[in-house]
């Protein structure tokens, strides 16, 4: 945004009142008690050629020139939207409707100034804005799961094709966000919801069917707007939720019982694997070392030496396979968090059955990093012991 639309911005802001013009249609009445800011702010859209206003009027004087200009006059500018839209990229609408109008399926407009509800592109933090803002993410929802998307002029129509055709027009209004702040519905909690079902899960293809599904449920009408979806949306949620509920429970448990079981194994033979090749160290290297050490004399020093830079690089080795180990591990036991995360969350009656089985695969893993380090630390302290053996033997 240039300097001059940040000024114009300014001096809506500062304004005592601003209303649309009792006789004109398409202008508006600024009036602004002047400080030496705003006399400033107007002579500098004059010096650039830039009128946005048709005169100033003040209240004591009537029609005056800006050069006549003091500090402290009440006057009133009579502007034209239809001139700040087109020379200065700056959209000023008398009602938030007609706003709702020219963005309801995305915001076109960087700069904007609402009269009846006196909201501002500035004012981020408007509720108003940021259940618009919800409503067309709800929007983009709508457009990635319809079998057909047709942008008009003014609205987007988005069309559904189940057992029956369903055409929904983005077109809705100011009443509209009213009753979702007015009613308390987790409007916000409810379109991120369906975004994460229709959008983001693996599951994206047969949620869509369900939702649409909730569709043809919830409305009896095949000609839809927005403004339908947006009152009845906590009551298309439900249905779309039962209507998974029930998929869930038409499932065969056993086929999911069986799921479980062979992840279960499959996790458990990948675990057997790294524990038995732990334990196979536990028992080969307090042997080792014990051959070696028994090797050393102080009578061959070169042999002594040879014998402990065998288990130095035996030891590197052995360290080498243990972390690769305990990569595995921690891949493991992440693929063991996410599992048990999605059976509590998704499939609660089961996950009571299963869950000390889960819990048993993850405190093995535990184990199985304990004794890793165990190994580890052994291997280090027995090759330094065998080294203090061989500098006693020859000192």
């Amino acid at each position: 945004m240039n300097k001059n639309e940040y000024d114009l911005n300014l001096l809506l802001q500062n304004a005592e009142s601003i209303e649309k013009h009792s006789t004109q249609r398409n202008t508006a009445l600024l009036k602004i008690k002047l400080n030496s800011s705003h006399i400033k702010i107007l002579n500098n859209f004059d010096k650039s050629n830039i009128t946005f206003y048709t005169e100033i009027i003040s209240d004591i004087k009537g029609r005056i020139n800006l050069t006549d200009l003091q500090e402290n006059d009440i006057i009133t500018l009579d502007i034209s939207p239809s001139f700040l839209k087109t020379n200065l990229d700056f959209y000023f609408y008398f009602t938030f409707d007609e706003f709702i109008e020219k963005n309801n399926t995305s915001i076109s407009d960087k700069y904007f100034f609402i009269l009846d509800e006196k909201i501002t592109s500035f004012n981020k933090e408007n509720p108003k804005l940021k259940v618009l803002d919800i409503i067309i993410q709800l929007n983009k929802v709508f457009n990635d799961i319809s079998d057909d998307v047709e942008k008009g002029t003014k609205y987007t129509t988005y069309t559904i094709f189940d057992t029956k055709k369903i055409k929904i027009k983005s077109n809705f209004q100011k009443e509209d966000i009213g009753f979702l702040l007015d009613n308390n519905i987790n409007f916000g909690e409810i379109v991120f919801d369906l975004y994460n079902d229709l959008e983001v899960t693996s599951e994206k293809k047969i949620r869509t069917l369900f939702f649409k599904k909730a569709m043809e449920t919830t409305f009896d009408d095949k000609n839809l707007k927005m403004s339908d979806i947006l009152r009845n949306i906590a009551k298309l949620f439900e249905e779309y939720e039962s209507h998974y509920r029930a998929y869930i429970n038409s499932l065969e448990p056993e086929k999911i019982k069986q799921k479980f079981e062979d992840e279960h194994n499959s996790f458990l033979k990948e675990l057997n694997s790294i524990l038995t090749d732990v334990h196979n160290k536990i028992i080969f290297i307090p042997l080792a070392f014990i051959f070696g050490a028994s090797q050393l004399s102080s009578n061959d020093s070169i042999k002594g030496i040879i014998i402990i830079l065998g288990m130095l690089v035996f030891t590197i080795f052995v360290s080498t396979f243990l972390e690769t180990h305990e990569k595995v591990l921690n891949i493991l036991k992440n693929k063991l968090d996410e599992r048990n995360k999605y059976y509590r969350e998704e499939e609660p009656s089961l996950y009571k059955n299963y869950e000390n089985k889960i819990e048993e695969l993850i405190d093995l893993v535990k184990s199985i990093k304990i004794r890793i380090q165990v190994v580890r630390y052994s291997n280090w302290t027995l090759t330094l012991i065998s080294a203090a053996i061989l500098h006693y033997l020859n000192s």
